[in-house]
């Protein structure tokens, strides 16, 4: 099976679901955050959520969300790119979340 940018954007989105998902259980359970944060990071990760749903809909659908299931992923060289530079703010969300907030 060859690799291919396809399989390197999987890696990466499921790569930061695990981020955003592992930084989720810290802001829950670290006493000091505040409301704010919790509820910043709560809308990044919904966020992040819904657009990984409507992004990849074949993804959409092996997660039992069905409302995209007339649709195929954009495999375009365009959307490639446009998913790698929306993963990345992403990133760069999370990250200045974590700055505005210290302990």
């Amino acid at each position: 099976m060859a690799f291919n940018l396809k399989h390197l954007v999987l890696i990466l989105s499921a790569l930061l679901c695990i981020a955003i998902l592992v930084v989720a259980i810290f802001f829950m359970y670290h006493p000091f955050w505040s409301n704010i944060a919790k509820i910043q990071l709560e809308k990044q990760a919904k966020d992040f959520w819904e657009w990984r749903l409507e992004d990849d809909p074949e993804f959409a659908t092996a997660a039992s969300v069905h409302i995209y299931n007339d649709k195929l992923e954009d495999q375009s060289l365009q959307a490639h790119d446009a998913r790698f530079n929306r993963c990345k703010q992403f990133i760069s969300d999370l990250s200045q979340a974590s700055h505005n907030y210290k302990f």
